[in-house]
């Protein structure tokens, strides 16, 4: 079985079809095996269902394990299995934070704007407290490629250091990565370009050619920016730190993580 594992969240939501596909994708590429992690938030049984709760989250759960065991098959793809205990959602997001750790890679779902409560803040504790980089796939949209043009945000922080070199399994033989820093804070632009300057010679190293962008913000914000110059570049990954705290509460309300999270048009990896 393949070492480099990459941990998917798994529920009957829509979206989570392509979130699979998209974690069968990257595996297959890294020759890595995929495990599921099943947990459902604020379950409710069908109408026609004859037996309780308990009863059909079993089943629901097993239906979910024979899909994905079979799409992992049919990739070509190792496969394991994991699900969580039934129990309050704040429990379930727990255990769910804790299985995502045991993996190379996350792959979680941005949270759907008519969901609430624990399963809303999932993303975020995810990156957060799993200590692991992250994979977020937007609930809408259809994402076919995913590190074919990766777009990396860089501040020369810790945080953007750890997104750099946690996505380079993904963005490994791609066609173009863009490299980008925004001027904020006061922060004198030099200090980004020299720093941009080494994250170039990084991917070379790599050998990854670049594209560098560094600009000046006026009237807009960085979260705001970076998704308008991914839609421009028809980018396919956007790799960025995440800043936060750990536990609750989570991240700072106007942040630039928490704004990505709500807003993202392509799938983001962090690090946080």
């Amino acid at each position: 079985m393949p070492a480099f594992t990459l941990t998917v969240h798994i529920d009957d939501r829509p979206p989570c079809d392509h979130r699979v596909e998209i974690a069968l994708e990257v595996a297959r590429r890294l020759d890595a095996t995929v495990v599921g992690t099943y947990a459902l938030f604020n379950p409710t049984v069908p109408e026609d269902w004859s037996g309780g709760l308990v009863s059909y989250l079993a089943h629901s759960a097993g239906v979910a394990h024979e899909a994905f065991a079979a799409r992992a098959d049919s990739a070509g793809v190792a496969h394991d299995w994991r699900q969580v205990r039934f129990g309050q959602d704040i429990d379930i997001l727990d255990q769910v934070v804790d299985a995502l750790r045991f993996g190379d890679l996350a792959v979680i779902g941005q949270a759907e704007r008519d969901r609430h409560g624990a399963v809303r803040e999932l993303p975020e504790q995810v990156v957060l407290r799993t200590g692991r980089p992250v994979l977020a796939i937007p609930f809408v949209g259809a994402y076919p490629t995913v590190g074919r043009r990766p777009m990396i945000a860089w501040n020369g922080g810790r945080e953007a250091t750890r997104a750099l070199f946690d996505g380079l399994p993904l963005v490994t033989g791609a066609d173009t990565a863009t490299v980008l820093a925004f001027e904020r804070d006061g922060s004198p632009m030099e200090v980004s370009q020299r720093s941009l300057e080494e994250v170039e010679a990084l991917l070379a190293r790599h050998g990854l050619d670049t594209d560098r962008r560094s600009s000046h913000l006026v009237d807009i914000g960085i979260a705001d920016a970076m998704l308008s110059l991914a839609a421009d570049l028809a980018a396919d990954l956007l790799v960025m730190g995440a800043h936060g705290q750990y536990g609750r509460p989570h991240l700072v309300r106007g942040s630039v993580t928490k704004a990505i999270l709500e807003q993202m048009t392509l799938p983001v990896l962090l690090s946080h």
